[in-house]
C-alpha cells in the first residue's frame, strides 16, 4: 500500500515538474519569439524568467526609447538596461549600453563606472574598447581614450580610420596620433594617405619623418603619393629629395642629378616606381600601341615604340615623363626619332609644358612618312616654374577619314641647360 502510495506521489511530482517546465517553456518562446519579431514597443512587454531572453528584451526595450522613441526617453532606457545588466551582468555589452544611457543624462561619474565594468568584462572587444575610447575622447581626456582606441585598433585594424579621424577633428597632432596605432603596417600606410588628404606640407613633414624611421615601413604606394603631393603643394625642394630617396630605395643607386636631370633617359634602369619621374604609359586607346623601353636592335637601345594600325584617326598623349627645371633658365630637350610609312599630314610629336601660374607649351615638328632625325624642343622657364613634363602625342587630323598608320621610335632623350633659345629649326634627317 505505501508503495503504491509512493508511486502516487513521485508521478503527480513528475507532472507537476512537467508542467512546470512546459509553462517555462512556453514562456521563453514567447519571449524568444516576441524578441525575433517584434514590431511595437507593446510586443516586447512579454514575461519572461530565462535569464537570455530577459536581458535582450530588456536590452531591446531599452533601444527602443534611446533610438526610435519620439521624443527619446533615456531614463526609461536606464531603467531597462539596468534590468538587461541585472538578468546578465556578464554581458558586456548591455553594460555599455547602460553607461551611452547614462551618459545622455549627464551620470558621467555612473556611466564611467558602467563602461569601467565593460572594459572589464571585454577589453579585447574592439567594438567595448572603441566605445569607451570614444566616451573618454568626448571628455578630451585624450590619455584615457587613447588606451581603449589603441587596443581597438590593434584587435581590428579596420576601425582605425573611423577613430584617428576624430583626433584630427579635436586638433590632435598626426605624430601624437600614430602613437596609437599598433603595430600594423598597412594601418599605418592607410594613415599616412588619408593625412595626405587633409593636412598640410608642415603637418605631414614630421609623420613622413617618424614612418621613415622605420625600414620598408612606407610602401611604393606612400612614397608615390608623397612625391605628389608635395609638387601639388609647390614644394618642389622636397620633392626633389624624395627622389633622390627613392633613387636610393627601389632603384639601389644614387641620382647624379647634375649629369642626369632627365631622370631614365634611356630606359638603362628598369621601370621599378610607378609615378614621380619616372615615365609614365596611360593605356592606349583602339587603332594604336604603344610601349615603354622597347629594345630596337639596329640602334642597340631601348626606345618608345608607336604603332598605329590605320583603323582611326584617333588623338593621344599617352606617355609622359616630368622633369625638375630651374625658373629663368634656357634649355633644349633633345631626342631621337624614327619613323616608318606614318601616314596623314599629322604624325607624332614632342609636347614640353611648363607648370607655372600661366602655363607654357613647346612642342616639336610632328612626323610623317620615313625617316631617322635629330629633334629638340628648345624652351625658357618663367620666374614661378620649378617642374615640366614631356609627353608623346598625336593631334587628331581635321581631314576627313584620315586615320593614321605606321610606327615611330623615341629614344636618347637628353636634358641640357642653354645659354639662350635660338629660333627652333627644322629636324634634320640623318
Amino acid at each position: 500500500m505505501l508503495k503504491v502510495a509512493a508511486k502516487i506521489v513521485l508521478f503527480v511530482a513528475a507532472c507537476v515538474v512537467l508542467c512546470f517546465s512546459s509553462v517555462s517553456a512556453w514562456r521563453e518562446y514567447i519571449a524568444e519569439n516576441a524578441f525575433r519579431t517584434a514590431d511595437t514597443f507593446s510586443e516586447l512587454m512579454v514575461p519572461s524568467h530565462g535569464v537570455t531572453s530577459e536581458s535582450a528584451l530588456a536590452k531591446k526595450r531599452g533601444d527602443f526609447y534611446l533610438l526610435s522613441a519620439q521624443p527619446q526617453n533615456p531614463e526609461q532606457a536606464v531603467l531597462e538596461y539596468r534590468r538587461a545588466v541585472e538578468a546578465n551582468p556578464n554581458d558586456s555589452v548591455h553594460w555599455v549600453d547602460l553607461a551611452g544611457a547614462l551618459e545622455q543624462l549627464d551620470q558621467m561619474q555612473q556611466a564611467d563606472r558602467a563602461y569601467r565594468v565593460a572594459d572589464k568584462l571585454d577589453p579585447r572587444n574592439h567594438f567595448i574598447q572603441q566605445a569607451i575610447g570614444n566616451f573618454y575622447l568626448r571628455q578630451k581626456q585624450f590619455k584615457e581614450s587613447g588606451v581603449h582606441h589603441a587596443r581597438a585598433m590593434e584587435s581590428y585594424p579596420s576601425c582605425a580610420r573611423s577613430i584617428y579621424v576624430l583626433y584630427w577633428s579635436l586638433g590632435q597632432s598626426l605624430t601624437d596620433v600614430a602613437g596609437l596605432l599598433g603595430s600594423n603596417s598597412r594601418t599605418k600606410q592607410r594613415y599616412f594617405l588619408d593625412a595626405l588628404v587633409s593636412s598640410s606640407p608642415q603637418q605631414v613633414a614630421p609623420l613622413w619623418t617618424l614612418f621613415s624611421a622605420t625600414p620598408d615601413l612606407l610602401n611604393e604606394e606612400c612614397h608615390r603619393a608623397y612625391f605628389s603631393y608635395l609638387i601639388k603643394h609647390k614644394e618642389f625642394e622636397q620633392a626633389r629629395v624624395l627622389w633622390h630617396l627613392v633613387a636610393s630605395i627601389f632603384y639601389g643607386t644614387q641620382w647624379d642629378e647634375a649629369s642626369e636631370p632627365f631622370w631614365n633617359r634611356d630606359f638603362s634602369r628598369p621601370l621599378h616606381f610607378d609615378g614621380g619621374l619616372e615615365w609614365q604609359q596611360a593605356p592606349d586607346p583602339d587603332g594604336m600601341k604603344s610601349t615603354l623601353a622597347d629594345y630596337l636592335p639596329s640602334r642597340n637601345s631601348r626606345t618608345v615604340h608607336l604603332m598605329f594600325d590605320g583603323s582611326r584617326n584617333l588623338s593621344w598623349s599617352g606617355i609622359s615623363h616630368s622633369f625638375f627645371v630651374r625658373p629663368n633658365q634656357s634649355y633644349a630637350l633633345h631626342f631621337r626619332a624614327t619613323v616608318k610609312n606614318i601616314t596623314t599630314h599629322n604624325g607624332p610629336f614632342v609636347r614640353v609644358q611648363l607648370f607655372s601660374a600661366n602655363p607654357q607649351y613647346k612642342q616639336s615638328e610632328a612626323l610623317t612618312g620615313t625617316g631617322d632625325f635629330e629633334q629638340s624642343v628648345l624652351f625658357t622657364t618663367p620666374a614661378d616654374c620649378f617642374l615640366a613634363e614631356m609627353r608623346l602625342c598625336r593631334q587628331i587630323s581635321t581631314k576627313l577619314n584620315n586615320r593614321i598608320e605606321g610606327e615611330a621610335w623615341f629614344s636618347d632623350f637628353e636634358l641640357k641647360e642653354i645659354e639662350s633659345v635660338p629660333a627652333p629649326s627644322a629636324p634634320a634627317a640623318k
